[in-house]
Order: C-alpha cells, then structure tokens, then sequence
C-alpha cells in the first residue's frame, strides 16, 4: 500500500497510508480531537472528515473557532443544507437552486409554490433543530455523470448546476451528492461539499432575511427566492453578533 506525508502546523511530519480518513489522522492524535474535529484542510483543499486522503501535503486539522474561515466555511455550508431540506419538508414542491456559505454566513436560492415570509421563519427554525437533534451523518455520494444526470432529471436548476460542474476544467467526469442521513432515504443535494461530519455539529444558528434572487443573476430569468442565515460555533458568538448587528443599525439611525 503506498503512504503518503502529511506535515502538521507544528512542522512534524507523519507518515501514513494512501486512503486514511481525516478522522483517522484526528482520533491518531487523540480521541478529543477526534471529538472537536470539523473537518481537515489538506494543502488548501477543506474536505470531509471521511474523505480519503490520497496526496502528500499540509495538514490541519479543523475545529470550531469563530477565528476560522474554514471552520465557518464548514459550518455554514453544512447549515445551508439543513435549511434546504428545512423548507422542502414544509413547502413541498420545492426546486433548490444554490446554497453557498458567504462572508457573513450563508443562503439558499430556491422556488416554492407559495412565498416564503419572514413570519415562516420560526417554524423553519424549529424544522432545522429538529434536523441537527438527529444527529445525521452528512454522507458523500460520487456518481458517474450519466447516474448523477439521472437523479437531477426534471429539475432545470440541478441538472444546470451538473452539467456545469461536468464542464468544469479538472472535472473527473463524476457528480457529488450529499445525503444528510441514509442514502435513498434521506435528503440529499447535488453538492461538491465539505460538510461536517454529521447535522449535530451545527450548534448555533439564525435565519435573517428573505429576498429576491434572479437565477443565474440575469433578469431575464425567474426571480427566485433567497433565504440568509448565519451560522456560529457557540450561542454566544451568535448572540454576540446579533447584538452588534442591533448595535450598528441603531448608530446608523
């Protein structure tokens, strides 16, 4: 079996065998860390917790910090898609366009059958904890292009994000999807990922606001619906950048 060299922010370097999982390398080094671990960071690919590692590089192993791009990165991603299938289960119909995390947190552009209000937010709130109380893994599924083609059929907007990402320069002919639980039973969402290792490692989030979106940018297509939320390590970084947001608008008035 080949072995790849993995070198930690420590400058130490271990070696270990091609296809060992981020979450090997973390419990490798203590079962704490295994514990805290959100993801890895390998060269400057973020990628899963269970993804295999299969080149030499850098290596870090990330854990929640507000100080963190990649652990908000991860954090946020992954609450974009507990807000998707949030919404699909309480607006059944639902066509999902993007979700990326964003430098203040993240959205997802979609298409109900009725408009989403502000006042919806509660329930899609409690919806989302309910999802993260159930601690479901977040599974990666890599599908041939034909297969992956197959399972967006019928929806313009996926089957338009995977015929994209199938163009892509470096595109391995293969298509991602993300389950959050069991394949062929749970949510899942044409994705390239990370996410955390499963929807309980999302501690403390907040659903802000409701806007128009045209898809792709351009007026000429359908107006979509865009739902922001922020998601942090803690309740009490959430809390506290709530309170600055309040903070600021009543300086701004």
């Amino acid at each position: 079996m080949s072995q790849i060299e993995l070198t930690f922010p420590d400058g130490s370097v271990r070696s270990v065998a091609s296809g060992t999982t981020g979450l090997e390398i973390a419990k490798g080094i203590s079962e704490g860390l295994a514990r805290k671990a959100l993801g890895v960071k390998l060269g400057d690919k973020v990628l899963d917790l269970t993804r295999p590692l299969t080149e030499s590089g850098t290596i870090k192993i990330i854990t929640p910090s507000n100080d963190d791009p990649d652990a908000l990165y991860l954090l946020r991603h992954s609450c974009s898609h507990v807000l998707a299938e949030a919404i699909c289960d309480l607006f059944p119909g639902t066509k999902l366009a993007y979700g990326p995390a964003i430098e203040k947190g993240f959205y997802y552009d979609l298409m109900t059958p009725t408009p989403i209000q502000q006042s919806d937010f509660e329930r899609i709130e409690k919806r989302m904890k309910e999802i993260i109380k159930e601690d479901r893994p977040f599974t990666r599924c890599e599908v041939s292009a034909a297969d992956g083609l197959k399972r967006t059929e019928g929806d313009k907007y996926k089957t338009d994000n995977a015929q994209r990402a199938l163009a892509r320069e470096g595109s391995d002919g293969t298509l991602s999807f993300y389950v959050t639980g069991e394949p062929g039973k749970n949510f899942e969402d044409l994705c390239a990922g990370p996410h955390l290792f499963s929807t309980g490692a999302v501690k403390a989030f907040k659903l802000t606001q409701c806007t128009g979106a045209y898809w792709k940018g351009d007026q000429k297509n359908k107006m979509l619906q865009r739902v922001y939320g922020t998601a942090f390590p803690s309740k009490d970084e959430l809390k506290a950048h709530l309170e600055a947001i309040e903070e600021a608008k009543k300086r701004d008035h």
